[in-house]
């Protein structure tokens, strides 16, 4: 992931903390009053946030506030049991369909081959 994007991952996660420190949720501010609504699967989402997480893009933040707050933002429930839905991801025949999706779709965009 570039640094340009860590950066703002890094940057929106502080701001975020500041306002949760101050007894105000992300909701209160900067977020329209209709929230977005996932439209993947729940494992499509669950890979991203395992990505996410596995990157550090939003820095040193616990799995689980980080599934909180993206199932908040995208107005979806997943799984509590986060470990059970790795586990079931790293069985798969392909481990990671949908971020090779993503990939492959944003290559396309950008008028280059599938790697």
């Amino acid at each position: 992931m570039g640094s340009d994007v860590k950066q703002l991952s890094a940057y929106l996660m502080q701001e975020i903390e500041l306002l949760n420190t101050n007894g105000l949720t992300p909701f209160h501010f900067g977020f329209p009053a209709t929230k977005l609504t996932w439209k993947g699967t729940k494992t499509e989402l669950m890979e991203q946030i395992y990505s996410w997480d596995s990157d550090n893009s939003f820095g040193d933040v616990p799995l689980t506030q980080l599934s909180d707050y993206i199932q908040k933002v995208f107005n979806i429930q997943l799984d509590k049991n986060l470990s059970r839905s790795f586990s079931d991801m790293k069985i798969r025949n392909v481990p990671t369909p949908f971020l090779d999706n993503l990939k492959n779709a944003l290559l396309k965009r950008m008028g280059r081959k599938s790697e």
